[in-house]
């Protein structure tokens, strides 16, 4: 049976052109024959010219956007959606999504952090900048992972959404800067490494990063939609 996965991104998927370029372009090859993911993301209107992660830095704004978020999610099932996956590592309101759902409902973090750590003994994560660390930080606490994570690692200088888009055009930049947040990663014990932002994942996918000397680099959203179609299937079974 053909499977529909609603994939949700926090951003304005619209805004970001060449992000969503690449999803279209990548997404489709992850997962089986039959398996249709669609895309979606929240107004243009929520960001207007700034970007995501600067927007969702004020805590007002960001719970605002992240009510939207999960409203955008809750209209997956009565569009004959099978599975929702939450394309950022921020999970808004998760387990709200799961109460009201009775289709599977993935998220990146979760699906990361259960595929890190059955391939390396601890994980670094590494993230945009300094000011989503602490907030990463409890959401990897919230998944009883803490003892796995070898530390949270924000890239130097900080780097926006806006800011990687230029990675899809010259990688060079966004690559160097993500190796040595890795290399520190490593550093610090962990023989793998998360890119914990989605615009982050999709640059690496397309520079071919997929290991930083001898760490694994974990492919957020394809171990993301793997979790989607295994789920489904057992929903269905």
């Amino acid at each position: 049976m053909p499977v529909r996965i609603w994939h949700q991104s926090i951003t304005a998927l619209d805004g970001l052109g060449a992000y969503r370029a690449a999803l279209a372009r990548r997404l489709p090859g992850l997962v089986r024959p039959g398996t249709e993911v669609v895309l979606h993301g929240l107004p243009a209107a929520c960001y207007g010219e700034r970007p995501p992660a600067e927007v969702l830095r004020d805590p007002g704004r960001r719970e605002q956007l992240h009510a939207l978020f999960l409203a955008e999610v809750c209209r997956a099932q009565d569009e004959g959606f099978d599975a929702v996956a939450c394309m950022t590592f921020a999970e808004p309101h998760l387990a709200e999504a799961r109460r009201r759902l009775s289709i599977p409902v993935v998220s990146t973090l979760e699906s990361s952090l259960r595929a890190g750590c059955a391939q390396a003994a601890r994980l670094g994560l590494v993230t945009l900048g300094p000011g989503s660390v602490a907030r990463l930080g409890e959401k990897v606490a919230g998944h009883g992972r803490g003892e796995r994570v070898a530390g949270i690692f924000p890239l130097e200088p900080a780097m926006d959404e806006v800011r990687l888009l230029n990675g899809f055009e010259e990688p060079g930049p966004v690559v160097a800067a993500f190796a040595a947040a890795a290399r520190a990663a490593i550093a610090a014990g962990a023989d793998a490494v998360i890119p914990a932002e989605g615009v982050l994942g999709e640059v690496l996918a397309a520079a071919g990063v997929r290991r930083v000397d001898a760490a694994r680099v974990i492919d957020g959203a394809a171990v993301t939609l793997a979790d989607a179609e295994r789920l489904v299937r057992r929903h269905r079974a």
